[in-house]
């Protein structure tokens, strides 16, 4: 039974990563097959554990077929809920504004730490700039 609701579990949070593929553009490829690689990882090291606690680390054809089982049930009855949604304008269209709305203010704090930064950075060197002048004179 636990490996039913883990095939499941690990089929919505792969349905999560595509969700936020939609939200998030990625252009660069190699940033996607990071993504899946880590998720895999991340998805070997839960089915490990389950599997570990579940059955002493014995890998058996129904824990096999619990995962797959737990994956199709997931496929053919909350997949189509939430891809659905996910798959509509309005929900990317929403959800893109929504993240923008929260990272603006984060963005215009970069903006002022980099102005900063750069008035400190100008001074120093003016002043690095007037000690070498000054260190031939002497």
């Amino acid at each position: 039974m636990s490996a039913l609701f883990l095939g499941m579990v690990l089929a919505l949070e792969y349905d999560c990563i595509r969700i936020f593929r939609r939200v998030i553009r990625h252009k660069n490829i190699w940033v996607m097959s990071a993504e899946d690689i880590l998720y895999w990882i991340y998805a070997a090291v839960t089915v490990f554990c389950m599997t570990y606690e579940v059955n002493d680390g014995i890998l058996r054809g129904f824990l096999v077929t619990g995962f797959l089982a737990g994956a199709v049930l997931y496929r053919y009855s909350a997949f189509y809920f939430i891809v659905v949604f996910e798959y509509s304008t309005f929900f990317v269209k929403y959800t893109t504004k929504f993240i923008n709305l929260c990272l603006k203010p984060l963005k215009k704090a970069l903006c002022l730490i980099k102005i900063g930064v750069h008035k400190i950075t100008g001074c120093i060197k003016a002043a690095a700039v007037r000690k070498r002048g000054q260190g031939n004179e002497v």
